[in-house]
């Protein structure tokens, strides 16, 4: 594969994962001891150690906890004080670090966060107002600013709210009227649009919404009839139920997870001290219960659940018996549950809200960089993939370049798909002409091809280059 280029800096870029060291850090909201639980998670084990200085002062009931997808910067929803913590995450140590202007007021009863999954835009569920707050997010402080025309209406009680993998809908779950409200994306600006249909009925006391990894299905926790709802996701949006659908799960359920393979689902049910863990039928979405469930959970009373990103480790917060975080490790083949040694750990008082913040780091990891005044072709290397990777799926997952002291995002869904092995996208972003090109050689193995019009005055040399594609991150300093 080639790229031609004129004038421009390229990149030639070669990644290969040899051994993954995963960077991870979980973060949950206390909401009684107004505070955030920081910790390093082994890679091995699953195992977590508290951050240096945790817990972190936040607002007033902090309720929920995310993260962006650069794992740069974490927001936690506080519905006591109606307003967002934001924080600059240390990469090395989880150490969280208030932004400038942090608060960010959002709605009475902020209640539920989440990040759309290129980092641009931040929504925030405000349960006393039955609104849906906005916020465009600065890339280079993390700061937040409210979008024009926020905040949106929502049914009743919005209890929470999550956004579809490809970036483009929010999901609402109101609690109040038993329905669920859908917004289109406005991909330049953030603002939510109802969609056609909605909101969507539901059944008892919709309290929280999972969606997989494709965006293909929806997957409702209906508190008040002890059950999870299953939709389909259409083109559009909108929510047809599953055949089947609703599947009976333990009593008084709270909390949904999707693992990143796309098979398995698990459910934290606060009535019983179960978690009820389900597989996906990856053709229609359907549910059937995993071998071995519901899984005893020792009690858990759980507001929030996790999993992350190599499908590895699933983790709950206790809300009722002062256990703090609950892990475990998921087997790969059946979804089992098994609890991770150590567990529980020690959080802060009435754990909520739940976060894991990973990145997995190519280990090896080059990147040629120099000034093409000619017509030039330029080959490129391998990208080798974590295996335990979720894989790569240029719908859903954002590419993040960076070089020197500047930050390119290419959003989900910007690359056009040639053949059944080959991506390309040709345009410009934030006034950056950017070339991109991909080929998948292999099942785990990729040639990346990046040309972008830039100039190189003022960047330091040598200069950081990085790329990062869904979980798998890499970067080397390099010379120009």
């Amino acid at each position: 594969m080639r790229i031609r280029s004129s004038s421009w800096f390229v990149l030639a870029i070669a990644l290969v994962l040899l051994q993954p060291r995963l960077h991870a850090q979980l973060y949950v909201a206390n909401q009684l001891s107004d505070n955030v639980s920081a910790y390093t998670v082994n890679s091995a084990t699953g195992a977590l150690t508290p951050a240096v200085g945790a817990p972190y002062a936040a607002g007033l009931v902090p309720w929920s906890a995310a993260v962006d997808p650069t794992g740069r910067f974490a927001y936690v929803a506080n519905q006591g004080s109606g307003n967002v913590s934001g924080y600059t995450v240390n990469a090395a140590t989880g150490v969280l670090t208030p932004i400038a202007g942090s608060p960010f007021a959002a709605g009475v009863g902020a209640q539920s966060v989440v990040v759309d999954p290129a980092g641009r835009f931040a929504y925030v569920a405000n349960v006393g107002a039955n609104t849906v707050s906005a916020f465009s997010i600065n890339g280079t402080t993390g700061a937040l600013t409210p979008i024009a025309s926020s905040p949106f209406n929502t049914g009743s009680s919005p209890h929470f709210l999550t956004i579809n993998p490809n970036g483009k809908y929010v999901y609402v779950a109101n609690s109040g009227d038993n329905t669920i409200s859908v917004y289109a994306v406005n991909g330049s600006t953030g603002a939510l649009t109802q969609i056609a249909g909605s909101p969507f009925l539901t059944g008892s006391n919709p309290l929280s919404i999972g969606i997989d990894p494709t965006g293909r299905f929806a997957y409702v926790v209906d508190n008040g009839i002890n059950a999870v709802a299953a939709y389909t996701i259409g083109a559009s949006g909108g929510l047809t139920p599953i055949a089947g659908s609703p599947y009976p799960a333990g009593a008084l359920p709270v909390s949904a997870a999707v693992d990143a393979t796309d098979r398995f689902l698990y459910v934290s049910n606060y009535g019983d001290g179960t978690i009820s863990g389900y597989a996906i039928k990856s053709t229609t979405g359907a549910l059937t219960p995993l071998a071995g469930s519901p899984f005893s959970a020792a009690g858990v009373c759980a507001e929030s659940a996790t999993i992350d990103a190599t499908a590895s480790f699933a983790y709950f917060a206790d809300n009722c018996n002062g256990l703090g975080v609950l892990g475990y490790t998921i087997d790969h083949t059946t979804g089992a549950l098994s609890t991770i040694s150590g567990s529980p750990w020690a959080a802060g008082q009435g754990p909520l809200g739940i976060a894991v913040r990973q990145i997995i780091p190519m280990s090896a990891f080059s990147v040629p960089v120099f000034t093409d005044n000619r017509d030039g072709l330029v080959e490129v290397a391998d990208v080798t993939l974590n295996p335990k990777s979720p894989g790569v799926n240029f719908s859903t997952q954002a590419m993040f370049l960076t070089y020197g002291s500047t930050s390119i995002v290419v959003p989900p869904g910007s690359l056009r798909q040639l053949d059944a092995r080959d991506w390309l996208y040709l345009g410009v972003i934030n006034g950056v002409g950017i070339a991109l090109d991909v080929y998948q050689a292999s099942a785990t193995q990729y040639v990346v091809g990046v040309a972008a019009s830039v100039n190189l005055t003022g960047q330091p040399q040598p200069m950081n280059v990085g790329v990062q594609i869904g979980p798998n991150a890499g970067s080397a300093n390099v010379r120009h």
